[in-house]
């Protein structure tokens, strides 16, 4: 069992301590250079009979089944001995610390990894947005509006992932998709 670092922005912290967020995708990449930058993977990754060449390295970076993930989220020091999380508290005038930098013994959501396997991003199901976060539309908004989990998912994720190359919802990405469950 591994414990690796996790990312996620202030709705979705919000999202995984109400207990409606069970579920992330992130862009399948291939390191470039020092292997910190990577680029979305492209279609020269499909054998010919179309079935992906995902190797272990690469499918590790989320973790398998067992795994833990610590979240990091935006963070401030209160004072010496009070640390709060934007989470909890919206766009004060505190001094917030980005994600990126807020050390484990800070982190107080624990995530196991239940499922991890890849697909294109556009493959969504209905449950898997909602298992998103994404609140499903009542049958009457369906009718009226057609916005299912999955159209909201859709404008969620260009909202975060959008003006990265190679990575907006019309660009169907090849994703991870990490199923976890909340550690107490």
């Amino acid at each position: 069992m591994t414990d690796r670092p996790i990312l996620f922005s202030s709705p979705m912290v919000r999202a995984l301590l109400d207990g409606t967020k069970t579920q992330t995708r992130r862009v399948v990449t291939v390191p470039i250079g020092g292997g910190m930058v990577g680029l979305p993977i492209a279609a020269d990754w499909l054998d010919a009979d179309g079935e992906t060449r995902w190797s272990e390295k690469l499918c590790e970076k989320y973790g398998r089944p067992g795994d833990r993930l610590w979240v990091r989220e935006t963070f401030a020091q209160v004072d010496s001995e009070e640390w709060c999380y934007r989470a909890d508290r919206g766009a004060t005038a505190i001094k917030w610390k980005p994600s990126i930098y807020m050390p484990r013994w800070a982190s107080r959501i624990t995530l196991r990894v239940t499922a991890h396997r890849i697909e294109r991003l556009q493959a969504i199901s209905e449950a898997d947005a909602i298992a998103e976060g994404c609140t499903a539309a009542t049958p009457a908004e369906t009718l009226a509006n057609g916005y299912p989990a999955t159209v909201r998912y859709a404008s969620l994720w260009d909202s975060l992932n959008g003006k990265k190359p190679g990575c907006s919802w019309a660009d169907n990405p090849w994703v991870h998709v990490v199923t976890f469950e909340r550690v107490e």
